[in-house]
């Protein structure tokens, strides 16, 4: 390249040609000034301290003779993109664009890392995978950039010129694996496209691929062509993915559909101008800059409401082990549970709880006469009444088959407990409509109950408390209802019986 430069008088000034594109093998400057020929070199296959101004970019000073022209040579070679964007400076114009240069820089980097450890610290504490792909990708790409930016040869590695012409494409190519994994996991793509998961995986690989091979052998320009191509091609596919995910109402996919588009368009662009196809300009240049950051805090708050759905997710899935799908009501396990927090409380506040296990009479007769599905409605309309009878703090469950128990805490006299017994009995005498046909239902209750230190000897409705009485386990408390039911079955339908004897306390 030739050029001709020409500075007016009375100004006589030191000027700097910045080439603005860091990843040049090398370039040649030749010129002649009042000094005589001059002749500068710099480039990436080159020390940093061997440059003629210390700068991220290739910077060559050139003092201008008023009035004068100039003219100077580059030769500029290099085995990756051959980008040879030039701008003439003023050295104090230069210098205060850098200020709000190297800014910005520190303010993109300083939030990658802010995110990449969230999100690292996140993966601690869920142990989620698709955490650890975003780390990985949000570490790719600051690499990918502090090589693409020149900061790296700069700070990170001065002295090591091969590093400073590997890192780049190696940085990228890793940027583009990590990228198709979190894709690839964070829309779950293998359970509802498997043909696209294995596409997405065979672009993975090969990004993977470039990112070791073009490493460690020579054949910079064909690699970084390649990992262009790949790049925009992979940019467009995720696009498609996510629309697709989108469609199919996936968890996140509008959110990743979003990050995606406005990153997408700063990495095409500046594939386009890898590939010559656009020209160097802002939008070409930091355009991937912002529009990955700008991605990966979208991407991040995605990732922070998916917290929010696995945690709604397990909240559900722990209450539907908690309840009986049938009737909505406590289960086995949920009553084992409830039952045990519930004699502790007591133990607590020293007030007593009644225990009433409900079995149907003649349910199975239902069954094998109306058959199941019949029986199953049957059960719902029970287990409905004996909802409304209760209070709110009273728990209610399905014991199993036609069995149904209710714990009542705070009860502090058996009366109050037999009272609450003979209720249930007057709600089940209403039938229940099933189709077109009206079932009577009846049930047979056994209730015990268990004092709590606060009842005593002579309170009304409540039984003489031994002194020094042990505490009564779940399993035996629910011994006596049963036992007590079986008495009242003994007795004839719809009736109730009490557990004796009730000297236990909680």
């Amino acid at each position: 390249m030739r050029l001709e430069l020409r500075t007016e008088p009375p100004r006589n000034l030191l000027t700097l040609l910045e080439v603005a594109y860091p990843q040049l093998d090398r370039v040649d400057f030749h010129a002649v000034d009042r000094g005589g020929r001059v002749h500068l070199v710099a480039g990436d296959l080159l020390p940093f301290g061997a440059r003629p101004w210390p700068h991220r970019h290739i910077v060559f000073p050139l003092r201008l003779e008023p009035g004068q022209t100039t003219v100077v040579y580059l030769r500029a070679v290099s085995r990756g993109s051959l980008t040879v964007p030039l701008r003439l400076w003023e050295a104090q114009a230069l210098h205060a664009h850098d200020q709000a240069v190297y800014a910005a820089h520190a303010l993109y980097f300083g939030m990658l890392l802010a995110l990449g450890v969230y999100n690292l610290l996140l993966y601690v504490s869920v142990r989620d995978r698709v955490y650890l792909a975003y780390v990985a990708n949000t570490a790719a790409l600051a690499l990918g950039m502090l090589s693409t930016l020149g900061l790296g040869h700069q700070f990170l590695w001065p002295h090591s010129p091969l590093v400073a012409d590997r890192v780049p494409l190696l940085g990228f190519a890793l940027y583009g694996f990590f990228a198709l994994a979190f894709m690839r996991e964070f829309l779950q793509v293998r359970h509802w496209a498997p043909w696209l998961d294995r596409v997405l995986q065979a672009l993975a690989l090969a990004s993977l691929a470039i990112a070791i091979v073009g490493t460690l052998l020579p054949g910079g320009a064909f690699f970084v062509i390649a990992m262009a191509v790949l790049g925009s091609s992979a940019a467009l596919l995720a696009i498609v993915v996510g629309v697709l995910a989108l469609v199919r109402q996936r968890p996140g996919a509008r959110m990743f559909v979003l990050a995606t588009a406005i990153f997408q368009v700063g990495l095409v662009a500046y594939g386009l101008r890898t590939l010559d196809l656009l020209p160097t300009n802002v939008l070409t240049s930091y355009g991937l800059q912002w529009g990955s950051v700008i991605e990966m805090m979208l991407l991040s708050l995605a990732l922070a409401g998916r917290i929010q759905a696995l945690r709604f997710a397990k909240e559900q899935a722990q209450a539907a082990a908690l309840h009986d799908r049938l009737t909505g009501l406590a289960n086995r396990a949920h009553l084992d549970q409830h039952l045990g927090q519930a004699l502790a409380r007591s133990r607590r506040t020293g007030r007593g709880l009644a225990l009433l296990l409900i079995d149907l009479d003649g349910f199975k007769t239902v069954n094998d006469t109306r058959g199941h599905a019949v029986g199953d409605r049957l059960l719902t309309c029970v287990a409905q009444r004996l909802l409304d009878q209760v209070r709110e703090s009273d728990l209610v469950a399905r014991y199993g088959g036609d069995e149904f128990v209710i714990v009542c805490e705070g009860v502090e006299a058996e009366a109050v407990a037999l009272a609450l017994a003979q209720k249930l009995l007057a709600a089940l005498e209403p039938t229940c409509q099933i189709g077109d046909e009206q079932f009577t239902v009846s049930a047979s209750i056994g209730v015990a109950w268990a004092a709590g230190h606060g009842a005593r000897a002579g309170q009304a409705g409540a039984s003489t408390v031994t002194e020094g009485a042990p505490a009564i386990e779940p399993e035996a408390l629910l011994a006596r209802a049963d036992e007590a039911m079986y008495q009242a079955k003994r007795m004839g339908k719809a009736r109730y019986a009490m557990a004796h004897p009730t000297t236990a306390t909680v």
